[in-house]
């Protein structure tokens, strides 16, 4: 089974008095703020794969058998620039942004306006700014309606081969928390992470969350070597700062930098494709049940 779990979970129940051999992926994240949650898992599956190196402590700990393989973002492409620049017009040596505003639609609605008024307030600090949105299918629409309504001054790129070219032209980002802190990590590109929900989730978010950091990066390394800017701290003016002071450069960026290495070292899953691990894992299971 492959992750959502409300509906994976309720096949394992389904599918285990069979005695059908049962292998999860990827482990959901219950550590964040639902750990008690994980116990109901328990025993529905012969091995769970996680992506993240302190998740099998986690899940052994409650009595499930975890398996690390390392993150299939680490199988990205190599972001290369190409034609990017000549195509959009910009400068050599202008200072470039990426705007990751989100891979669901209404969490780009919900952004898009604060990374607007940000971009317009750098682009009169920083001389030549040029602002590139990458979008998804789902945000696409968002994307192109901030930029029509003159909200946003940004090229936006939807072609999956140009969403990876903006990594490798752009100086800096700023991404909203989620997986493409971990594709930016990866592309070793210095990011400011920020986040707004609304009052009420904010509200319960604080109380269900045991973890000390939001972006994966510093989750995963245990240190807060990137820029978190949520909630009260997620506006405008903080976010231009924090893009700023990374496009400048300095040892803020090469701290980053630093971290993104052994972040690549440690998601990398050995050396092995996190992909081919993980399906490695299932034929073992297969191997074992026969």
């Amino acid at each position: 089974t492959i992750d959502a779990p409300g509906c994976t979970m309720r096949l394992a129940r389904r599918l285990r008095p069979r005695g059908i051999p049962a292998v999860h992926y990827v482990a959901p994240q219950l550590w964040a703020g639902r750990p008690g949650r994980a116990r109901r898992i328990a025993g529905l599956f012969d091995r769970m794969l996680a992506l993240f190196p302190f998740e099998p402590a986690f899940f052994s700990a409650l009595g499930i058998e975890t398996l690390e393989v390392g993150h299939p973002a680490s199988e990205a492409p190599t972001p290369e620039a190409g034609d990017l620049r000549a195509r959009l017009g910009i400068a050599p040596g202008a200072p470039v942004l990426a705007l990751m505003a989100g891979s669901r639609a209404g969490l780009a609605r919900r952004m898009l306006p604060v990374y607007g008024e940000a971009a317009a307030l750098l682009a009169r600090r920083v001389p030549g700014l040029v602002a590139l949105l990458p979008a998804v299918r789902a945000t696409r629409e968002a994307a192109e309606a901030a930029v029509a309504g003159g909200t946003l001054p940004a090229h936006v790129l939807a072609a999956p081969a140009d969403r990876r070219a903006a990594l490798a032209v752009a100086g800096a980002a700023v991404t909203t928390s989620g997986t493409s802190t971990l594709e930016l990590a990866i592309a070793g590109l210095p990011m400011a992470v920020a986040y707004r929900a609304s009052p009420v989730s904010a509200f319960l978010a604080r109380r269900m969350l045991r973890v000390p950091h939001v972006a994966l990066p510093n989750l995963i390394l245990g240190r807060g070597f990137v820029p978190e800017l949520l909630q009260e701290r997620c506006t405008p003016g903080a976010i231009a700062d924090a893009a700023q002071a990374l496009l400048a450069g300095g040892e803020a960026v090469d701290l980053q930098r630093a971290g993104f290495a052994e972040l690549r070292a440690l998601l990398g899953g050995g050396g092995v494709p996190p992909s081919e691990r993980a399906a490695g894992a299932v034929l073992a299971a297969i191997r074992r049940a026969r």
